[in-house]
């Protein structure tokens, strides 16, 4: 069993239509200073581009294992969600 610390409430993001779970592993040789720093930007850019759509749920890390995070989403449509993804480089 893994427990998770998430850095906002999931409750949106839970109980919205769609909800996306991703996991995300760094590589011994990621920066996660970096990388939450790029995550967080991310999220931000959600929230200005699509407020209405997307729920944030947080970002948790593993604990016992701070190179493994799980990301939570909530989304109001799957075609926003898929159109979004779909552009992403």
């Amino acid at each position: 069993m893994k427990f998770l610390r998430f850095t906002h409430p999931v409750d949106a993001a839970l109980n919205a239509p769609i909800t996306e779970l991703a996991v995300w592993i760094l590589k011994d040789t990621a920066d996660r200073d970096k990388f939450e720093e790029i995550g967080d930007e991310l999220l931000q850019k959600l929230k200005i581009h699509v407020p209405d759509e997307v729920s944030f749920g947080g970002r948790g890390d593993v604990e016992g294992n701070l190179r493994q995070f799980l990301v939570i989403l909530g989304w109001q449509s799957l075609e926003v969600s898929l159109r979004l993804s779909i552009k992403a480089p």
